[in-house]
């Protein structure tokens, strides 16, 4: 097992030894590539996931509601798909749970 570690051939992306000499050229394979954040060593599987979860060490919400008045950001864009339903007049779960004594439990 001490054969199958992980070595970096850049700055931002790692690949098990192993692996990289499995592929037919010899070069890394993009289905193989990991993607390492520089700020705690994470490995993410796509240069996407690597970029929104940097957000978390720098802080930065690049995804910003468009909504009048709104102006919430998120990290994720899919965080600011799932806000953008709030905004919208077709209601995609049940409000049932919001009524007083939804779950009141009837004692008999």
């Amino acid at each position: 097992m001490d054969d199958h570690q992980t070595y970096s051939f850049s700055d931002t992306t790692e690949m098990c030894k192993i692996l990289e000499e499995g592929t037919r050229s010899g070069e890394p394979s993009e289905i193989l590539i990991n993607y390492k954040c520089s700020f705690c060593n994470k490995i993410l599987s796509s240069k996407q996931n690597l970029r929104e979860h940097v957000y978390i060490h720098t802080g930065e919400k690049p995804y910003i509601c468009r909504e009048k008045g709104c102006g919430l950001a998120f990290r994720q864009g899919s965080q600011l798909s799932a806000h953008k339903r709030i905004h919208s007049a077709i209601k995609t779960y049940c409000n049932k749970r919001k009524e007083k004594n939804y779950l009141k439990v009837i004692a008999t």
